[in-house]
Order: structure tokens, then C-alpha cells, then sequence
């Protein structure tokens, strides 16, 4: 874990690429959404696809940020969950405009 802390600079890299990837790939049109029957009730699987995507791309923040091994300020929570809500609206708002793609 340490050495991950020592290659802040490539984190500082990854988080913005994914960030950037996260926003190319919403701005495709006509994504086709797959779906699955749970107890007889269809459920979308994209919903676990953002959920993963989004977890990458806080992993990357957190190893970016923190401090050493114990330590990630709850200031940069604060500002993390702020900038995700944000973007994650300000994303969702764009998509309004891409054919096939719904404001969801």
C-alpha cells in the first residue's frame, strides 16, 4: 500500500483520464441497456456498471489524496461527494442532447 502512496502523480493522471472516460462514453448514443429478471422484475444492469465505474474512478481519488496509510481528510470527503454529485448531474444533464440516451 505504500508504494501506491508514493505515485500520487499517476493517480493525479487516472482520476482525471477516468473522469474524461466516464464522460466519452455517456456521450455515445443509442447504448443499448441489458437487462435480467430478479424474482420476476426486470433489472438493469447498467445501474451495477455505474456503481463499478464510480468506484474506480473514488478509488484513484483516495489513493491520489491521501496523506499516508490511515489517513483521508474528511474535507476531501466533503469536497469528493460535492464534485461526484455535480458531475454526476451536470453528465446526466448533457445526456439530454445524445440520441438514445435518457436524463435518468
Amino acid at each position: 500500500m505504500r508504494k501506491l502512496l508514493e505515485q500520487k502523480q499517476l493517480f493525479k493522471i487516472l482520476f482525471w483520464a477516468w473522469g474524461l472516460i466516464i464522460f466519452i462514453l455517456s456521450s455515445l448514443p443509442n447504448i443499448p441497456s441489458q437487462k435480467i429478471n430478479i424474482w420476476d422484475e426486470p433489472f438493469r444492469l447498467d445501474y451495477i456498471e455505474h456503481f463499478g465505474v464510480f468506484i474506480i474512478w473514488a478509488s484513484f481519488l483516495v489513493i491520489w489524496k491521501m496523506t499516508n496509510i490511515e489517513k483521508f481528510s474528511v474535507k476531501t470527503h466533503i469536497w469528493f461527494v460535492l464534485g461526484t454529485l455535480l458531475f454526476a448531474a451536470a453528465d446526466e444533464i448533457h445526456q439530454i442532447w445524445i440520441p438514445g440516451r435518457t436524463f435518468n
